[in-house]
C-alpha cells in the first residue's frame, strides 16, 4: 500500500496512516490546516486519488466487514451462495451468517472435513482423492461443482487446504489452500500459500474466499 500511495505525490497537508488489523490493512487520511474550505476540497480529491490508485483492493470504508460487503453485493445482484469447506472448518459459513439478513442470499454449507463426507455429500469421486489428494485443484473443483449441483446456488465456494501446524509436505507446505468458485459461466480454482498459525491461515482463507466472490460480482 505504501509503495502504491507514494507515487501519488500527495499535498503536504495530507498525512497517511497504515494500520494492520488482521486480516485487513486499514488506511486513514488526516488533513491539518486552518483553511477549512480548502481542506474539505483536498480531502475529497485525495480520497479519489487513493481509491483510483488502489482500485479493487479497497473493499469498504469505516467499519464495514468483508462479509457484509459481499452480502450487500449478493442482494443487489440477486444471487445466492453456498459453500463447501474443509480446512476452514465452517468459519466461512460463520462469517456469512454473522450478518443480519444473510438468509436472503446464503443457502448454507457443508463442512466436509473427512474424505468420506466429500464423497457422500458433495459427490467427489474417490479416484480424484486417491490420485491427487484432498488438498488439490482437482478436488477443490469437484467440491465446488458438487455443492452447486446439490444446492442449486448461483455461486458456490469450495475450500481445501492444510491449516497446520502439521500435515505439510515439500510439495504442499502448511498454508497451502485451494479455493474454488463455481457459477453459471464456469469454474475457477486458485491456489494460495498463507502464513501464520492455524487460526490465522483459516481466517485468511475465509477472507480471501469472500474477496473472490466480491471481485467476481463487481466484474
Amino acid at each position: 500500500i505504501n509503495e502504491e500511495i507514494k507515487v501519488l505525490n500527495l499535498e503536504n497537508e495530507v498525512e497517511i496512516g497504515y494500520y494492520p488489523v488482521f486480516p485487513d490493512a486499514h488506511l486513514s487520511l488526516t488533513l491539518r490546516g486552518s483553511d477549512t474550505v480548502r481542506l474539505k476540497e483536498l480531502f475529497s480529491k485525495t480520497c479519489n486519488l487513493v481509491e483510483t490508485r488502489l482500485g479493487l483492493s479497497i473493499y469498504g470504508r469505516d467499519q464495514e466487514s468483508m462479509e457484509a460487503v459481499v452480502g450487500t453485493l449478493l442482494k443487489e445482484k440477486r444471487k445466492q451462495l453456498a459453500v463447501a469447506e474443509s480446512c476452514s472448518g465452517g468459519l466461512l459459513s460463520h462469517l456469512l451468517t454473522s450478518v443480519a439478513g444473510s438468509s436472503s442470499y446464503f443457502l448454507g454449507g457443508v463442512t466436509s472435513y473427512a474424505n468420506s463426507i466429500k464423497t457422500a455429500f458433495l459427490g467427489v469421486n474417490e479416484r480424484l482423492l486417491d490420485q491427487y489428494g484432498a488438498v488439490s485443484q482437482e478436488v477443490a473443483e469437484a467440491m465446488a461443482c458438487g455443492m452447486r449441483e446439490k444446492s442449486k446456488a448461483d455461486i458456490t465456494l469450495s475450500i481445501t487446504g492444510i491449516a497446520g501446524p502439521d500435515g505439510g509436505t515439500k510439495e504442499k507446505p502448511v498454508g497451502t489452500v485451494f479455493i474454488g468458485m463455481a457459477r453459471e459461466s464456469g469454474i475457477q480454482v486458485s491456489r494460495f500459500l498463507f502464513s501464520g498459525n492455524r487460526y490465522e491461515i483459516q481466517r485468511m482463507t475465509a477472507q480471501t474466499a469472500l474477496d473472490l466472490v466480491r471481485r467476481y460480482l463487481l466484474s
